[in-house]
């Protein structure tokens, strides 16, 4: 804790530091759920597909925006691609581009 730093100051430190690791453990969350569809058969999955996988697996809610951003973190990281057809979400009926595990990931997990 610095000179003349107060409680709250170093609460909020503290919560900063928290937040990566909190993000980091929801991305391979999210990542885990993705590569557990696939690896039953699902090829690839929707925002919404994932959050009720999501939420059925861990047994707490999140939110698809919440989904939205570890998805573009992974896209982005190449961890995660995205299909470049669409297809019709199976939980909204909305045209989507779903994503999936790339095969050369698969194979170090």
């Amino acid at each position: 804790m610095s000179a003349g730093a107060g409680p709250l100051d170093t609460s909020s430190e503290s919560l900063r530091a928290l937040a990566p690791k909190k993000l980091a453990r929801q991305q391979q969350e999210i990542y885990d759920v993705v590569l557990g569809a696939q690896r039953n058969g699902r090829p690839d999955c929707s925002l919404a597909e994932i959050r009720e996988a999501y939420e059925r697996l861990y047994g707490k809610r999140i939110e698809t925006g919440r989904i939205s951003a570890r998805v573009a973190d992974m896209v982005a990281a190449g961890r995660l691609c995205k299909r470049e057809d669409t297809r019709r979400c199976g939980i909204t009926s909305r045209n989507i581009r779903p994503v999936y595990v790339p095969e050369q990931a698969r194979m170090f997990v």
